[in-house]
């Protein structure tokens, strides 16, 4: 074997390891997505996967163009990367897809708790809410409402990306 062919099997090599790396950090990121997908309260927690999820996918792009690069057109690796890519295209399409659907929908549910809160309070006679507020129960209340409020505007901070 030549020293030319060489270098190019040990540079197919290394980018065969950097585009399978890529690809385990994509799977990793799926999973997490697949968890915080659960729950509206991760609406900012699902955006930065998203963006890591889209990073990673770029460089699995990089790795894959440079591996195709050097082989030969005709042989079987190059027509599997190729297959291997579309594959994940479809996969991050797919994400992407349901991460949008997730960030309206949860929107939507935060938008309709603040309405259910805002009616709530006003439908409060101002007698009773002298006297709630000295009760302890009624300090709980307004710090889960607090707490509440900072998790929609946390949500909506994020809704704006």
């Amino acid at each position: 074997m030549s020293t030319q062919q060489g270098i190019l099997n040990e540079r197919l090599e290394s980018l065969d390891r950097s585009r399978r790396g890529h690809l385990s950090s994509i799977t990793r990121l799926c999973n997490e997505l697949d968890e915080s997908l659960k729950d509206f309260s991760n609406v900012v927690k699902v955006r930065t996967k998203q963006t890591q999820l889209n990073t990673s996918w770029e460089q699995y792009c990089d790795c894959c163009d440079k591996y195709a690069d050097l082989l030969d057109t005709a042989c079987e690796k190059y027509k599997r990367v190729l297959s291997d890519r579309a594959a994940q295209q479809s996969r991050i399409q797919a994400y992407n897809d349901e991460i949008e659907q997730f960030v309206v929908s949860a929107a939507a549910f935060y938008n309709n708790q603040v309405s259910y809160d805002v009616n709530v309070s006003k439908k409060t006679s101002p007698s009773e809410s002298v006297k709630s507020s000295v009760s302890h129960a009624s300090k709980l209340s307004v710090s889960s409402s607090k707490a509440r409020e900072a998790k929609v505007q946390a949500a909506k901070a994020a809704l704006m990306q």
